[in-house]
């Protein structure tokens, strides 16, 4: 080998060496801080009320309601940060990973390209590939190589919909649910005894709904845990392996819509008083 042939291939060796380390993915900051706290004390307030509910302990009946005026006042104040919060808490932004396009291009790669027009085609497939995986297994949505287009995957968006709203319902209906023996829901006396059946009915079986997704949200993180994916850890750090920009906390903004929920909160509480 020629002097000039071992510098080529030290060339072409470095050349291509940076690319196997992706050094531009790098950990940013992508959940608010009031999403954070809010994401633990609503998990803390289903918790309670699952646990008060499920133990069929009359003596913990009381926690059991506010436990549950608990998650109802914290989906309040996130359904109002899913309109005024930062890019990747607002609803949009869930509802826009949802229905993005299974060819929509990754972030990160530029329209140019410096393949050869006989491998620009397998490149362009391989890409496509990747993103359409994206779509049907968080697992593929995850390759570090592709880079990402949005804070969530496809799975962890409909989750982000369907927990809240599954959630939602549970609780709205514990304010009309009677056992007709001990305790009343504290709207019960304003409808009908039809209507009280009724959601009767409904809170005592859309727990099961909500246990479910809770157990498949965990079995999601140990999967991740497993890989020693960082995303298990990002509820708590805020950060994220993606290529993003980065976001804020708006803490003025949410202290704020906090203020406002806390007081209709106890408007209305003092209303069921």
């Amino acid at each position: 080998m020629t002097p000039s042939d071992h510098h080529s291939t030290r060339h072409h060796s470095t050349r291509h060496h940076p690319a196997n380390h992706h050094p531009t993915r790098d950990e940013v900051r992508i959940w608010d801080l009031p999403l954070r706290l809010w994401h633990w004390l609503f998990a803390a307030s289903v918790g309670g009320a699952l646990y008060t509910g499920l133990s069929e302990d009359i003596a913990l009946i009381d926690w059991h309601m506010r436990f549950g005026l608990a998650a109802l006042a914290l989906l309040s104040w996130r359904v109002g940060w899913g309109v005024i919060g930062p890019r990747y808490a607002r609803w949009s932004h869930v509802v826009r990973t949802l229905g993005r396009s299974a060819t929509e291009p990754p972030v990160g790669r530029s329209s140019s390209t410096s393949a050869t027009p006989a491998t620009a085609p397998a490149a362009t497939t391989a890409a496509t590939t990747a993103v359409t995986a994206t779509a049907t297994s968080a697992v593929t949505a995850r390759v570090p190589s592709e880079g990402a287009v949005f804070a969530r995957t496809r799975p962890g968006a409909l989750m982000a919909l369907v927990l809240p709203l599954v959630v939602a319902v549970q609780a709205g209906a514990g304010l009309f649910t009677s056992d007709f023996i001990f305790t009343d829901g504290p709207l019960v006396r304003h409808v009908s005894a039809a209507t009280v059946d009724l959601f009767s009915a409904v809170h005592h079986r859309a727990y099961w709904l909500v246990l479910g997704l809770i157990g498949l949200h965990l079995c999601a993180h140990l999967f991740y845990a497993a890989r020693r994916d960082p995303v298990v850890l990002s509820m708590l750090t805020g950060r994220k392996r993606i290529t993003l920009p980065p976001t804020s906390d708006r803490l003025g903004l949410a202290l704020a819509w906090l203020a406002v929920v806390a007081v209709a909160s106890g408007l209305f509480a003092r209303y069921l008083g």
